[in-house]
């Protein structure tokens, strides 16, 4: 079972409707690795339930683990920058927003979650500058295996029925 419906329906702070709990995203070991998760219980997952004990694991997949023509896409790994900078020249990352990266590439750092509103929601940064995930805690900080910005995959599908002539 991936998803469990919540009782009470509760939205969080960033106007998601939060209706369910996410379990594959919150299981260990990581997809492909073998970094363990920091546990959450399932009353910890929404961001309004206090829990000044969760430190989640950081993991950001390599930019040069990426298919070479993905590389330019992939920002670098924003907690390891951080933590090896020595100076407060620290290059800030636009979220929310389309941008063009140093190297003059175009990155959409806006989510596509639905707000319930008609619109889209406004990630939530943590103190590392870091969006937190609008789900819930999961565990894990940082990007895992993904890029940052919009994962959008569309598939097209076209049928017809040569007996009516009617195309779908």
């Amino acid at each position: 079972k991936q998803v469990s419906s919540k009782p009470d329906g509760a939205s969080t702070g960033t106007n998601v409707q939060q209706t369910t709990l996410h379990y594959i995203s919150r299981q260990s070991p990581y997809p492909g690795t073998k970094i363990q998760r920091f546990p959450v219980p399932d009353k910890y997952v929404p961001w309004e339930v206090m829990w000044l004990d969760y430190d989640p694991v950081a993991y950001t997949r390599a930019r040069s683990l990426f298919p070479a023509p993905l590389q330019v896409y992939v920002d670098e790994d924003i907690l390891l920058l951080r933590a090896k900078s020595t100076d407060k020249s620290f290059p800030a990352f636009q979220w929310n927003c389309s941008a063009v990266s140093p190297a003059g590439v175009s990155i959409d750092r806006k989510s596509w979650i639905g707000d319930g509103q008609g619109g889209i929601i406004t990630y939530v940064l943590e103190s590392e500058g870091i969006p937190r995930n609008p789900a819930g805690r999961t565990g894990l900080k940082g990007r895992g295996a993904f890029r940052d910005g919009a994962r959008i995959i569309m598939f097209f599908s076209s049928s017809a029925d040569m007996r009516s002539r009617r195309r779908l």
